[in-house]
């Protein structure tokens, strides 16, 4: 009983010492004494025999070591350092007998009215309104200050901080400020103009907050989240005023109480935010929304908040990404443009270029984007944006949506901003998207963009060009090394079209008016350049005389393009071939037509389009003529092709199977098969009857084909012929890169073609040769073989620390 007793008197006496320093901690030095006196009426803890308690603590240390000191929130110092500026409540109850009171200009109080009443949506946007104002307020300082009479030595600046306890938000400038008809005329009325379209667009149900700054009524827009907004403004050589509203049909107006705080000049917005407005309050929103709107105003912006590091409130500055595209691009370093790209991506990564341009004539803009290094991921989910690009007027957002007929998709999720004055702030998306100058941006961007990148490939042809060069002269082993390894380097182009040769070849499709810049970027493996890539303009240039086509293959791969019979005679013949390999590049150069007067044509289908003699058109004819028989006979038996023709293109193989003009090529069938989702039984239905489009050409100097046409009028009906033409064509569907739609069918037929060759007996069983099989003898040392050591671990272990053991 001693032992617990003693345990709960220590207890007990560590729990009131810990109470009495949280009493002194929470309630300050008057409460001292009051933690004293509780300490004297207990006993001395000297005086307490606690050896026996069975607790191990250390009272002398317990005593000793007080809690650490809290450290104040950001909330609670904000609401301790009252600006003197702000008004108080006791301020303006004790000089309301001395207010003017003014009536609202009627167009106002409907203003006010649908304002508090009607906008519920984007009501962000109040603070970058009040920003602007104050940004405009600073501009018209500065360029006064230009002048002798109105010299100006103090940073301009815009100061924004809350009052949380308060619920106020206080947005300061020391710009050039307001006199008493300023207030009347500028917050008392509103051209009538302004005021009147504002409503007429609301009636007409367009009930956006955006329509507020595009008719002149901005400063209204603090009333979607206050309750109350007063103004205190000092203009230069005047008293300092106050205007105070609720929003309702008056405003008050007096001199301000408190004298001259704003200094020379300046203007103090101070709002009473509503109940449901007090997110307001933090100041993480507010630093948001300024990095959202105001991130690029002329002037830096400091937000009171608390600093991370010293854990006190400081002023921050929150705008120091500095607006680098308004400067001549000759004064900007590399390393500016690489820091202002990671400030608007969010991306560490270095972009892959960057396009900086300033246009004049329709519309005037500057312009800074970025190419990144790679694609937007997936590139094909139209629900993400295919652009990070902002549209900016005086350095102040105005869109950053998504706007459909601004950049193309296929720009390869471009960075960058656009700053063009002929905006209204605040301008709507509708509006925006429907304007006769976003579409000027938006092909002059297109443009730029394609023009920088023409340049780049130029660049990279004429750097790998004199690489080359420098390879035939190097002189020794090292030399050669040391060249081929910048040769195998990637110039900033060669890793554009690495990352975004697919987003080009959706560019044919989706932009006609730019595909002549988009068809010169394209590059192309061929049979005669199987290890560099070469532009249409250089295939063109190495055409010969009397080609009349840029002949092209499609396959999955370089190797099975090259091996295709289809290139057979356009090898024979010199003739080039581009080769593509990617998903749209068929599509691509369908829907471009022709090139520089010469149309694209497949080796793949139809007609291989060769130039001719007389002798040879002669030659066509008689050999046509002698396969009659042959060509008769394999239409009756190949029901699902078209027709059945002697060849011009092959060399080697004895047939191959190719598209008509109008129908799919085995690569593009494999592609449509692939994206289809809705598909019909039969191809024939599902794709217009373009994949049964197929023509089966023979080659008639090969010994298959001429031994098939002897044949042919003997065997026509001989089981075995019939099946060696179906096991003919379907390796020549193969060849050229059909699918075989009835795979168990060609094994069948491959396996008794095969049992044919053989003569094998089609009545045969394993029976008789079982029968026929000798019984095994057993060896006659079977007995005397020893058994097979099974190893044991444990023996080995002990066996692996012998000596023998060691030394192996």
């Amino acid at each position: 009983m001693r032992k617990i007793f003693l345990f709960l008197s220590k207890l007990f006496i560590l729990t009131i010492l810990s109470n009495s320093y949280i009493v002194v901690y929470s309630h300050g030095n008057e409460n001292v004494s009051k933690a004293e006196d509780l300490e004297t009426e207990e006993p001395a803890l000297d005086d307490l025999d606690l050896s026996n308690s069975g607790l191990d603590i250390d009272v002398e240390d317990a005593v000793a070591k007080e809690p650490e000191a809290k450290t104040p929130s950001e909330q609670d110092q904000l609401d301790s350092d009252v600006d003197s500026t702000v008004l108080s409540d006791e301020d303006l109850t004790g000089i309301a007998d001395k207010a003017e009171n003014h009536e609202y200009q009627a167009e106002v109080t409907r203003l006010l009215d649908i304002i508090v009443n009607s906008l519920y949506t984007r009501k962000d946007i109040f603070l970058r309104e009040l920003i602007s104002n104050a940004a405009d307020a600073l501009e018209k300082r500065r360029i006064l200050s230009l002048s002798s009479d109105h010299d100006n030595e103090e940073e301009l600046a815009i100061k924004v901080r809350t009052y949380p306890s308060l619920k106020r938000l206080s947005i300061l400038d020391n710009g050039i400020g307001m006199t008493r008809d300023d207030l009347i005329n500028n917050l008392g009325t509103i051209a009538k103009s302004g005021t009147s379209n504002f409503v007429d667009a609301l009636s007409k149900g367009e009930k956006d907050a955006n329509l507020i700054g595009q008719f002149g009524v901005g400063f209204y827009s603090a009333f979607l989240v206050a309750d109350q907004v007063i103004v205190q403004t000092k203009h230069k050589g005047d008293k300092q005023y106050v205007w105070k509203s609720s929003a309702g049909t008056k405003y008050e107006l007096y001199e301000d109480p408190k004298g001259n705080t704003l200094g020379e000049q300046g203007t103090l917005i101070t709002l009473t935010l509503k109940e449901d407005a007090v997110e307001y309050l933090k100041t993480k929103k507010l630093e948001d929304l300024v990095l959202k709107y105001s991130q690029f105003v002329r002037f830096p912006i400091f937000l009171y908040k608390l600093d991370s590091t010293t854990k006190t409130i400081a002023w921050k500055h929150v705008n120091s990404v500095a607006p680098i595209w308004s400067r001549d691009r000759t004064t900007i370093t590399e390393d500016e443009y690489n820091s202002f790209y990671e400030a608007i991506s969010g991306q560490s990564e270095k972009p892959l270029t960057h396009i900086h341009f300033v246009a004049e004539g329709d519309v005037d803009f500057k312009a800074l984007l970025y190419i990144p290094q790679r694609p937007p991921n997936p590139y094909f989910d139209n629900s993400t944006r295919n652009h990070n690009v902002k549209i900016y007027t005086r350095r102040v957002l105005v869109s950053e949506e998504d706007l459909p007929d601004f950049i193309p998709r296929y720009l390869f999720g471009l960075h960058g901003v656009i700053d063009s004055d002929s905006f209204p702030l605040n301008v709507s998306r509708e509006h925006l998207q429907q304007s006769r100058m976003i579409k000027v941006i938006g092909r002059k961007v297109v443009r730029n963009v394609l023009d920088t990148l023409r340049q780049l490939m130029k660049d990279s042809k004429e750097k790998k060009e004199k690489l080359r060069e420098e390879l035939g002269l190097a002189g020794s082993e090292e030399a050669r090394k040391e060249v081929e390894t910048k040769l195998a380097e990637q110039t900033p182009f060669e890793k554009f079209y690495s990352a975004f040769r697919g987003s080009l070849k959706v560019a044919c499709y989706e932009d006609s008016s730019n595909q002549k810049k988009i068809s010169k970027l394209l590059l192309y493996k061929t049979w005669k350049h199987p290890k560099i890539e070469i532009t249409l303009d250089e295939y063109v240039a190495q055409m010969q005389e009397d080609q009349k086509y840029i002949y092209f293959a499609s396959g999955d791969s370089y190797k099975e393009i090259d091996t295709s019979p289809h290139l057979q005679a356009f090898k024979k013949r010199d003739i080039d071939v581009l080769y593509l390999m990617d998903t749209m590049d068929e599509s691509c150069l369908i829907q471009m037509r022709n090139y520089e007067g010469k149309d694209f044509k497949s080796v793949q289908k139809g007609d291989a389009g060769f130039t001719t003699t007389e002798e040879e058109k002669a030659l066509a004819t008689r050999q046509t003529r002698l396969y009659r028989p042959l060509l008769d006979v394999l239409r009756k038996l190949l029901p699902d092709v078209t027709n059945v023709t002697v060849s011009q293109r092959l060399v080697d193989d004895p047939c191959a199977v190719v598209s008509s003009d109008w129908g799919m090529s085995a690569h593009m069938e494999k592609v449509i098969k692939s994206y289809v989702v809705n598909r019909e039984d039969d191809d024939s239905v599902s794709y217009g009857g373009h994949m049964k489009s197929r023509i089966l050409e023979i080659n008639p100097n090969h010994p298959i084909m001429i031994e098939l046409l002897k044949r042919s009028e003997t065997q026509a009906e001989d089981p075995g012929f019939k099946q060696t033409i179906q096991l003919l064509y379907n390796a020549a569907k193969l060849a050229s890169g059909f699918i075989v739609e009835d795979v168990r069918d060609l094994s069948a037929t491959a396996y008794a073609h095969i049992g044919s060759e053989l003569k094998v007996d089609s009545q045969a069983t394993i029976d008789e040769l079982l029968a026929a099989l000798p019984e095994e003898e057993a060896p006659k040392d079977e007995e005397n073989r020893e058994t097979p050591k099974v190893l044991n671990l444990d023996d080995l272990e002990q066996d692996s620390s012998t000596p023998e053991n060691e030394e192996l």
